[in-house]
């Protein structure tokens, strides 16, 4: 079936279910839209590149590395719906108990339904026996029921029926692919508007409306892929990973599509985006570690050494291959990020990204911040390798080990408290905790409190009505994805620079002390 009828049939499910109001309507399609990557498919995609499974899984059932993750995705399908459905975390979260359940309960149907527990529960619900026959969440009319059944049962009763967050985290749990759900409700509420029927002649509604709309986030990662997959400018060479969705690379998207059968208008909506971000490691143009053109000259081959230092030779944004795969580790290692704010992919490809994380190094060394790896750069950052000798918060030698400590059981507390198990993400967001505060001059951390969405997290100092109490608060996604070390340098320095303003005054009452102490001589 064609992504218009499975879209469709739904609507068509859904109005006779009583889903009629036209914004309501809107906001269930698309969310649908979203889960089901674009009516596209009733199974879940699962063909991730190695990158692209860490970035969206990081440290699931200890996955956290891009060699782990390459071999987890080498593996094809099955193996990574076990990976990242099964172990402790889909036991604790989908109620996958039995070996394989994270493929035989992988994401099918409009709403994906996924884990065992689930499975089972709506099963029952809806009088299907979808534990011994799974494969029925995937048969348009049980997944229309089960689509309907859980917008009934999770969404209404809360009244975000109009309400495109609400929705997504009574469907999910969470705040996943916001942007896009908002994008694809916005199109579907145009598409009514304009007399949108179910069998009718008008296609189904595209979120964003076209390229030129697209996010620069998307944009880049959009870029990433395609040069992944082998496509290129018009003149051979890799697209330039800047963001920008212009001429070559809306050129690019409509070669694409027209060679895995989809509609060439150069929109990247969800079907085109599942395509890309399916079975990299099978496509017919594998990723080009040695383009035929590549943007910058590629460095004289090299022994490497027992750190595997990328070359002195010069790189910079477009280039490719394993010297900048090695500036990427150790950029990862020395914790520095993209503006995204996420631990770089140490995946050989310098983007905007690798521009960005390695501009921050630059200014942080007092370096001109060009984004172009130099001799300069690479010595700064031997340099910074030696000096890493800092103790982690999580060493008793580390001046805010007390903190951390603090901070750690009580970011563990909130872990309990909302059903997650802990993982690297507690020991990061303690770690920043433990770093903010010790800038802002704190010396204990009593309490750590969520905001209401959920997006901040706070450390508080002294009792909550106390008016001298003291605060430090950092962004939750931010804050999980920033490496302990990298806290344990910034808090370091912190305790190192306090310490320092306090030397002034201890020697000014040493003095006052010595004054009062000394005989009089009158």
């Amino acid at each position: 079936m064609s992504a218009k009828e499975n879209a469709d049939y739904l609507m068509d499910a859904a109005t006779k279910a009583g889903i009629t109001d036209p914004r309501e309507l809107a906001n269930f399609m698309g969310q649908m839209q979203v889960e089901c990557g674009g009516y596209s498919s009733m199974n879940e995609g699962l063909g991730y590149s190695g990158s692209r499974l860490l970035e969206v899984f990081p440290g699931r059932n200890g996955m956290n590395t891009l060699a782990e993750a390459n071999k987890v995705a080498a593996g094809g399908q099955e193996a990574i719906a076990n990976e990242i459905y099964g172990g402790a975390w889909g036991k604790k979260n989908l109620g996958n108990t039995e070996p394989g359940d994270g493929w035989k309960f992988h994401g099918r149907g409009y709403v994906q339904l996924t884990g065992r527990a689930n499975y089972e529960a709506v099963g029952k619900e809806l009088g299907l026996d979808l534990v011994n026959h799974p494969e029925l969440a995937a048969d348009r009319d049980v997944a229309a029921k089960i689509a309907i059944h859980y917008w009934k049962d999770r969404v209404q009763p809360h009244g975000h029926q109009t309400d495109v967050t609400g929705a997504c985290k009574d469907i999910n749990g969470g705040h996943n692919g916001l942007a896009e759900r908002k994008n694809a409700a916005q199109a579907w509420e145009g598409a009514l508007d304009k007399g949108y029927k179910p069998g009718g002649p008008d296609p189904i509604p595209v979120p964003g409306g076209g390229g030129h709309r697209m996010s620069k986030e998307k944009a880049e990662h959009v870029q990433t892929l395609l040069n992944a997959h082998g496509y290129t400018d018009t003149n051979g060479k890799p697209l330039v990973v800047d963001g920008h969705a212009g001429k070559e690379t809306k050129l690019a998207i409509e070669r694409f599509q027209t060679d895995h059968h989809l509609k060439a208008d150069g929109i990247v909506g969800p079907a085109t985006l599942k395509a890309l971000e399916q079975n990299l490691q099978h496509d017919k143009a594998q990723p080009a570690a040695t383009p035929a053109a590549p943007a910058a000259p590629a460095p004289a081959p090299a022994t490497p050494s027992a750190t595997h230092s990328p070359t002195a030779a010069s790189l910079r944004e477009g280039a490719m291959g394993a010297s900048v795969e090695a500036l990427q580790a150790h950029l990862r290692d020395q914790g520095i990020t993209g503006s995204n704010g996420r631990p770089l992919a140490a995946d050989g490809h310098f983007g905007t990204q690798t521009r960005e994380a390695l501009q921050s190094f630059q200014r942080a060394h007092g370096l001109e911040a060009d984004g172009i790896a130099g001799p300069k750069t690479f010595q700064a950052i031997k340099s910074a390798q030696r000096q890493a000798g800092v103790p982690s918060l999580a060493d008793a030698s580390h001046p805010a080990n007390g903190m951390f400590r603090q901070a750690l059981d009580r970011v563990q507390g909130l872990d309990v408290q909302h059903g997650r198990e802990s993982g690297p993400h507690t020991t990061n967001i303690a770690g920043s905790l433990t770093s903010a505060a010790t800038v802002a001059g704190m010396r204990s951390i009593d309490q750590v409190v969520l905001n209401q969405d959920a997006t901040k997290v706070y450390a508080m100092q002294g009792a909550e009505n106390s008016p001298f109490k003291q605060h430090a608060e950092v962004d939750v996604v931010k804050a999980a994805n920033t490496p302990l070390a990298q806290s344990s340098a910034e808090a370091f320095v912190a305790s190192d620079l306090a310490r320092q303003q306090a030397q002034p005054s201890q020697s000014i009452m040493q003095n006052h002390e010595a004054v009062q102490s000394a005989p009089s001589r009158t």
